[in-house]
């Protein structure tokens, strides 16, 4: 959550390629809508979506990754960033809890309206009790 910032965007995904052993990614993804101070668990910190944003991009030009997307990110965000997206790549996925006790169909209607594919996190909701009996 606190790399954000354009440099640390590439620093970040090179070192996922390198662990992982692999020349790309399928997929990338933002974890949280708004970024943290770096090295602290605070927020606000200092680099716009939009600045986060064109370094995703910019991985997907240089062949690192094949399709960008966000996490956790609601209808407001999510619209606020295709909004001032200015070039073809919109995130490809936003992965949120979504489970049957979880569902967010408005969450759900907007993606669909926006091209965005909403994936699930927890899609048996965490173990929660009854779930699934």
């Amino acid at each position: 959550n606190d790399d954000h910032a354009p440099a640390d965007v590439a620093a970040a995904c090179r070192r996922s390629l390198a662990h992982l052993r692999i020349d790309y990614l399928d997929l990338y993804l933002v974890h949280w809508p708004i970024d943290w101070r770096k090295g602290t668990a605070f927020c606000p910190g200092t680099t716009s979506m939009a600045q986060c944003w064109r370094a995703m991009e910019a991985l997907v030009d240089q062949g690192l990754v094949r399709a960008i997307g966000v996490s956790n990110f609601d209808e407001s965000q999510l619209r606020a960033l295709v909004a001032g997206v200015h070039t073809c790549i919109l995130p490809a996925v936003n992965q949120v809890e979504l489970h049957p006790l979880n569902q967010q169909p408005a969450l759900l209607a907007a993606c669909r309206e926006m091209g965005v594919v909403l994936t699930a996190w927890s899609p048996l909701g965490k173990g929660a009790a009854g779930i699934l009996t």
